[in-house]
């Protein structure tokens, strides 16, 4: 009896193991770094629950059948809804944090403009422009207005985004109350196939096999030569070394005599050709000064007119923008809508005016 109690609280204790890992893996998805630990100090405590409960049964004299939990209709249905009501938190918290994210930016591109308006508003008042200072002045109150309306914002949006991860951790813990109810079981992951390696001893074999017939192929190749060395050296029937090399001597002196004669007309043609391509060459470049320098003239007409072109496009161009960037401001001080990328524009055109 006592060992039939000892596997049953065995094969208990690695069913409790087997749901405490699918827990922890089904809210690793859901949970952030926080709310996670609070969920496994959550499950931990579910497990030493039943571990104390494993303990109690111990001291039973009979064991009775475990009764399985089985997961019904209705509470299958009460945790999807968990789950979707889960979900929907989760996205109105992520717009809530995207939302205070972009109007932090915003407002930090409006302090660094403060910050500009005020360093060029002292440099107007240096220069004794102070219309232009006042202007300028009035500018950065205008931002001001701007940029409180911002940080306002921001606030109220991490504000709501610390209301919406409190809901989110309540109705994490809701479902992972759902989940113990459930009974849930894990799945054991199969283990991968293992691969048997191929052996290397024909490789061996066939290289020592190549080797022997490479030796026994040159061993026949070099054969024939011995032979028929040793054949003239013992009949006498050969030529004459010395005749021999009277001959290869003869033919070498008409080659390079040959070599010499063609390299010697192959020189005198192309110094011919040379002088010849010279003399082309200074007529032709004394034909093409007098057009060169006309074609100089005329580039350098075109370059100071392309010069005067671009600098009045530039001028024309400088004027468009200054006055995009005064639309641009004029939309903040009525109140309407500024996206991120219009501020960063006339942040920039401000800087590099107020550099130059």
């Amino acid at each position: 009896m006592i060992s039939r109690n000892s596997q049953n609280l065995t094969s208990h204790s690695r069913r409790i193991n087997k749901q405490y890992a699918s827990l922890v893996q089904v809210f690793r998805t859901y949970a952030d770094n926080n709310v996670l630990q609070k969920l496994s100090i959550a499950v931990t405590g579910i497990v030493v629950q039943r571990r104390n409960h494993r303990n109690t049964c111990l001291h039973c004299k009979t064991a009775g059948p475990s009764s399985s939990t089985g997961f019904s209709a209705s509470s299958g249905s009460d945790l999807e809804k968990a789950k979707e009501e889960l979900r929907d938190l989760e996205r109105e918290r992520d717009v809530a944090v995207y939302e205070a994210e972009s109007s932090a930016r915003i407002a930090m591109k409006l302090t660094e403009m403060i910050t500009l308006l005020e360093n060029l508003a002292l440099q107007k008042v240096k220069e004794g422009n102070e219309l232009s200072a006042k202007e300028i002045l009035i500018e950065k109150s205008a931002t001001n207005e701007a940029l409180s309306q911002n940080s306002a914002k921001a606030q109220k949006y991490y504000a709501l985004a610390a209301k919406l991860a409190e809901k989110i951790g309540e109705k994490q813990r809701s479902v992972l109350v759902l989940l113990k109810n459930s009974g849930l079981a894990s799945h054991p992951i199969s283990p991968y196939p293992s691969s048997v390696a191929a052996s290397k001893g024909s490789t061996s074999l066939g290289s020592s096999e190549h080797f022997s017939d490479d030796l026994r192929s040159r061993r026949l190749n070099e054969a024939p030569a011995s032979r028929k060395a040793e054949y003239e050296s013992s009949t006498g029937f050969g030529v004459p070394s010395w005749q021999t090399s009277l001959e290869d001597a003869k033919i070498r002196i008409r080659d390079a005599e040959n070599a010499s004669r063609q390299l010697s007309q192959s020189a005198n043609l192309s110094a011919q050709e040379s002088i010849e391509a010279a003399r082309e060459r200074i007529r032709q470049r004394s034909s093409h000064e007098s057009l060169l320098q006309a074609a100089q003239s005329r580039l350098k007409r075109d370059a100071d007119n392309s010069i005067q072109a671009a600098q009045e496009r530039l001028r024309q161009q400088d004027q468009e923008v200054l006055a995009y960037v005064g639309r641009i401001m004029a939309r903040y001080r009525n109140g309407e809508n500024v996206t991120e990328d219009e501020l960063e524009f006339a942040f920039q055109q401000m800087e590099k005016r107020f550099r130059s």
